[in-house]
């Protein structure tokens, strides 16, 4: 039987035994929630660059997609770069268009100036006063020469009496027709439009309405015609503006009433000048 001394040494160790087990217990529990604590702050810690990942790749995208941003101006501007020639192309055509008028109408300009002295000489569209070397006086008035049996006004061209129209009935009075053709160095004259041909190795010389033509080779022209015919100066009434006109030709005043002058020196060309070599050939002479 055990003593009441030894069952209370027993019950001491007992009671030490557990109280040590239960130490040791609270503290391994103790240990176990400080590892939890260390593990989440360990795990932080290793999160905690990850916190900003998205805003890293975030700017790291934007950083690489930068060229990217410009790249639609950067093409706009290389377009427009390229389409310039194509945008400025109308207006280079029109500047094309009114380039090529311009040196069309220079290039023409000695057909007007042409014009303007044929319409002095045979009086289109107005009055013509021509004075030959041996100052007689004729009125012409398109294409046609007349007499005036009075005076004619130097301020307008008109005849204080009846005007009649010129005729011809010597050869001599051909020096002062205002219409010739030289045709195979031959003159065909006569007072308005005149027809000329060459056929079969003769030429032929009539006038349009009946009248008189003479048909003289161009030596014995300047022979006949020399000391009457060479320089004739024209005096134009019109209420029309001229135009383009050459150095020779003079003009005062302003519409309606407009004076133009000129000098023609008949000695080495006729009016028309026509050189057929072969053929046949007629023309009209206005």
């Amino acid at each position: 039987m055990i003593t009441t001394k030894w069952r209370k040494i027993f019950l001491l160790f007992i009671c030490s035994f557990r109280y040590t087990e239960s130490a040791d217990y609270d503290f391994d529990t103790g240990n176990l929630e400080n590892l939890g604590t260390n593990i989440n702050r360990q795990v932080q810690e290793s999160l905690r660059p990850l916190n900003n990942l998205g805003a890293t790749i975030n700017q790291r995208v934007n950083k690489e997609l930068e060229p990217l941003n410009n790249l639609g101006v950067t093409i706009t501007q290389r377009v427009n770069k390229d389409l310039e020639p194509v945008r400025q192309l109308p207006s280079k055509l029109d500047n094309l268009g009114y380039t090529i008028s311009q040196q069309v109408y220079e290039g023409l300009r000695p057909v007007r100036e042409m014009q303007s002295r044929m319409r002095i000489k045979f009086g289109t569209e107005g009055t013509t006063i021509a004075t030959f070397q041996d100052n007689r006086h004729f009125i012409i008035r398109n294409s046609v020469m007349y007499t005036c049996e009075g005076q004619i006004s130097q301020e307008n061209g008109s005849c204080s009496g009846n005007l009649k129209k010129v005729t011809f009935n010597n050869d001599k009075d051909f020096c002062y027709a205002n219409v010739n053709a030289i045709i195979n160095n031959y003159y065909c004259i006569g007072n308005g439009n005149v027809n000329t041909g060459y056929v079969n190795g003769k030429i032929y010389c009539s006038s349009n309405d009946g009248s008189k033509t003479l048909l003289i080779p161009e030596q014995e022209y300047k022979k006949l015609c020399g000391t009457v015919a060479n320089m004739v100066t024209y005096k134009y009434f019109t209420s029309l503006k001229l135009g383009d006109h050459d150095s020779g030709v003079h003009c005062t005043g302003n519409e309606p009433r407009i004076v133009c002058t000129m000098t023609e020196n008949r000695q080495n060309i006729g009016t028309n000048i026509i050189q057929v070599n072969g053929g046949s050939y007629i023309s009209t002479i206005n």
